[in-house]
Formats: C-alpha cells, structure tokens, sequence
C-alpha cells in the first residue's frame, strides 16, 4: 500500500490539515487506498487536533478532523512511508538527521508544489486569522502539487 506521511512540530495545526486534505484529494482521484498520516517533531501524544484547524478546514472543505490526535514521528513511520512531506525545513533537517535512510523520501510540501522552497507558517498560539491562511497556503500547496505527488508516490520501490 502507497503511504505518505505528513510532519510539522506539534502535530495539531498544519499536519492534520494537510493529512484530510490529501485523503480527500487523492480519494477523488481513485486513490483512496493509499495510507496517509501525519505526526510530529515534538509531540504530546493524543492531542486532538487544534480548535482553529477543526474549525477552518470544516468551513473551507466541510471536513472533519476531530478523530485526529497527534503522535510523535518514528523510524518505523519514516521507513513505511514512500513518501514525507514536511511544513519546515526545520522538519526536514530533524528527520534527516534522526532518520538518515529515509533522506530521499523527505520533502517540503512547498517542493512538490513549485520551484521555491519555503516554510509553511505554523498558526500555533495565534487567531483564527493565521490559521485561515495556513489552510488557504496548504491548500494550494496540495492542489498544485497532487499531480508531482502522486507521481513520485507511484515511482517509489
């Protein structure tokens, strides 16, 4: 089974975002088989999923991230995925670093959208405004990039 994984830091803002919202997208397309999840760099276990994060991406795609509750990221995690989309560069530097054997497979999410790199902004702690624009930037992001994302999904061993 295809598996991508999804990283941030707390696993309860952007990855759990990004996470439904590649379910959604890749289930239009047929693939909704495919094992997506999402953990974080430094994590709480079992936090559900940020008040703000459940509130926009229910208003801006009606849906529903409640069930989720983060976990911290593992080799395991790492070495199952085909794919690892990171919010920061940050993110990719700590996997890397922790899981050197999955460095090909580690990404920005910005990388599989367009050319520039950049970091997707983390909303932690702030109004409901900065999450709105996390979820309009990581929805772009993954409607732009599901094509090369899938691709390299399909080309992996």
């Amino acid at each position: 089974m295809k598996t991508i994984l999804v990283i941030c830091t707390g696993n309860v803002c952007r990855s759990p975002v990004v996470e439904a919202l590649l379910k959604n997208r890749l289930a239009s397309h047929n693939m909704g088989d495919w094992n997506i999840h999402s953990a974080g760099t430094q994590v709480k276990s079992s936090v559900p999923a940020s008040v703000f994060s459940v509130e926009v991406i229910a208003e801006v795609e009606n849906i529903d991230i409640t069930p989720h509750r983060s976990k911290p990221v593992s080799a395991e995690m790492v070495d199952e995925a085909d794919l690892v989309l990171c919010m920061a560069a940050r993110h990719t530097t700590a996997l890397n670093e922790a899981f050197p054997s999955g460095s090909q497979k580690v990404f920005l999410l910005s990388e599989m959208s367009n050319e520039t790199r950049f970091d997707v902004v983390d909303p932690f702690g702030k109004d409901k405004i900065a999450y709105q624009n996390m979820v309009q930037t990581v929805t772009e992001m993954v409607d732009s990039g599901l094509h090369r994302i899938m691709e390299f999904v399909k080309r992996a061993p």
